[in-house]
């Protein structure tokens, strides 16, 4: 009996596969044959396991003969007629053709597959992998056979079986609960009245301030940017991290309200230095008196921001001939390039005092930022310029723009904005 179910389900798996149509992979573009020959077995494996095809016998002589084929080609390239005479002689339905591409430090695996009888092209696909190590194959594999059908590894369902319903509870009776009567009555007599005691009269003191901090102090702040943009350039994304340092005087009023002015600045990633100028006002509110206090500010300040662009870049896009006369080691050198910004950056802090002339103080900081492009100076040779003028001002085109479509996020929690701490030093 054993025997016989066996043989009907082996027979039933054979005429299910019989019913899918065959499929043989080649693989092209690696420099290494062997990487070549991996990326077929794992994109043959990826598709039979889709559900959608079924592998062929004789592959290996199939996919000598294309690659045979392939380099009689002067272009390299295999033609749909060709692939459909050798997959006529060899019993294939289908053919897989994946091109191994290197692009950007990466590597593009795009993958087309041919329909031997009418020699046209049934399905494609593309996936971005390094290629370095065998679960990259897997990996690439997988995806493409995704992009094309929707479909993955068809993984075996387990039954689960459904769960017996709990027989529902009995209701609970309440009891009626019984107090027992308890007479009340009101006294006869009454007490008579006592008078009140008299109180001594408070003696005078005068009220001491209940501030102990210093109104005025001296602070020393530092925040790290993190900032994402698109340099086209390149073409790519750029996270640029730095630290900028501040210091600064403010003043607060009798009612917790004050002001002041502060200057810094810093470095954005490797190569962008900044400067700040401005000034904020502020709002302290005690959290626990004299000891902790939540800070409300809104700063405003110019930044100025500068970066090397190199005179070889500048020459592509600059309205100047005479430029191009330059010698060629001033053409590999870089120029200056700046960039003006005009920030509102609403704050929140945790302020802690310790004693009367010191304190330590965290906190968010959110900036809106107004720009404008970035550009240079140029003293074009033979031209004669006034006492006050150094030479023409020429505007960078958005392509050289590093910091095109920027924004500045935690570098901890990428949410927008960033994280600041600083120390303070009060005085009257």
């Amino acid at each position: 009996m054993n025997k016989t179910i066996i043989i009907l389900l082996s027979l039933f798996t054979l005429a299910v596969a019989q019913g899918k149509p065959k499929i043989a992979v080649y693989a092209t573009g690696a420099e290494e044959q062997g990487t070549n020959k991996a990326l077929e077995t794992h994109m043959l494996t990826a598709l039979v396991n889709s559900g959608q095809y079924q592998t062929v016998e004789r592959s290996e002589e199939f996919l000598a003969q294309l690659a045979a084929e392939r380099s009689k080609q002067h272009s390299g390239a295999i033609e749909n007629e060709q692939i459909k005479k050798l997959g006529k002689q060899f019993g294939v339905d289908f053919i897989c053709i994946a091109d191994i591409t290197p692009a950007l430090s990466s590597n593009m695996v795009s993958v087309r597959i041919v329909n031997v009888e009418t020699a046209e092209v049934a399905a494609m696909g593309y996936a971005d992998s390094p290629l370095k190590v065998l679960p990259d194959l897997t990996d690439a594999s997988q995806r493409v056979v995704t992009m094309m059908f929707g479909v993955t590894e068809q993984p075996v369902q387990e039954e689960i079986p459904e769960p017996e319903p709990e027989p529902a509870p009995e209701p609970v009776r309440l009891e009626p609960k019984y107090e027992p009567y308890v007479e009340r009555r009101e006294p006869v007599f009454s007490e008579p009245e006592r008078p009140e005691p008299v109180k001594p009269e408070p003696k005078y003191e005068p009220q001491k301030s209940t501030k102990r901090f210093d109104p005025s102090s001296i602070y020393f702040s530092f925040y790290k940017p993190s900032v994402k943009s698109f340099y086209d350039y390149k073409g790519q994304k750029i996270r640029s991290n730095g630290l900028n340092t501040m210091i600064g005087f403010e003043v607060m009023g009798s009612s917790l309200f004050g002001g002041g002015l502060f200057i810094g600045g810093g470095k954005l990633g490797s190569n962008i230095g900044e400067f700040i100028l401005g000034a904020d006002v502020k709002k302290l509110l005690w959290f626990w008196e004299e000891v902790i206090a939540i800070p409300l500010s809104v700063d405003i300040a110019w930044r100025a921001q500068f970066m090397g662009i190199e005179n070889r870049i500048v020459a592509t896009f600059i309205d100047e001939p005479k430029f191009l006369k330059e010698p060629e080691d001033y053409l590999n050198k870089k120029r200056t390039m700046n960039k003006h910004n005009f920030d509102i950056m609403p704050s929140i802090d945790l302020q802690f005092f310790i004693g009367s002339n010191f304190s330590l103080y965290g906190g968010y900081m959110y900036r809106i930022t107004y720009s404008s492009g970035w550009s240079f100076t140029y003293k074009t040779p033979g031209k004669n310029y006034g006492e006050n003028k150094t030479g023409d001002n020429f505007d960078v085109p958005e392509e050289f723009n590093p910091l095109k479509n920027s924004k500045e996020t935690v570098f901890i929690l990428k949410k927008p904005g960033t994280l600041r701490f600083g120390a303070k030093f009060h005085f009257n």
